[in-house]
């Protein structure tokens, strides 16, 4: 797993045209998976006799590998998934040994988890901007017309 070293130009882009699309992209391509990091999970998941889940993975890395899979693994949630499905039904000393290896495995998860939340407290930001924008829009229209009426006919409506 890595980071997008674009990271930065998509909030530029995300800050410029706070949209759907900008938002989307900025989400999907904060970082990326790659071929080591299923092959790493495979081979946790079997050592630790998770088989099935090894499987499951495998499956999940073909179809990756030839760009057909839209599943539900991505950078953000591939550690956790990781996680809570190779620990599950295990005692709680083995889950902690468990956490413990796969935080040794994984040592790039915390950098990414950072991204991901710095992103998602960007796009709230640049969210609420809007609204203040929006708002003092309002307000400056309001002390500058008579007719309060006017103003507000239209209150509560998205511009796009």
């Amino acid at each position: 797993m890595k980071v997008n070293p674009d990271l930065i130009s998509l909030c530029q882009d995300y800050l410029d045209n706070p949209n759907g699309d900008t938002l989307g992209n900025l989400k999907t391509n904060t970082a990326y998976l790659e071929d080591n990091d299923f092959k790493k999970a495979i081979e946790f998941l079997t050592r630790h006799n998770k088989v099935k889940d090894a499987l499951q993975f495998q499956a999940s890395f073909t179809k990756w590998q030839s760009g057909d899979y839209k599943g539900y693994l991505n950078a953000e949630n591939f550690y956790d998934r990781l996680l809570s499905q190779s620990t599950y039904h295990k005692r709680y000393s083995t889950r902690t040994e468990m956490r413990l290896e796969l935080a040794k495995v994984f040592p790039e998860n915390k950098e990414i988890q950072n991204a991901f939340d710095m992103v998602s407290q960007f796009t709230n930001l640049v969210g609420t901007k809007k609204r203040l924008e929006n708002l003092t829009k309002i307000t400056d229209e309001i002390l500058t017309q008579n007719s309060l009426e006017e103003t507000l006919n239209g209150w509560g409506e998205e511009e796009e």
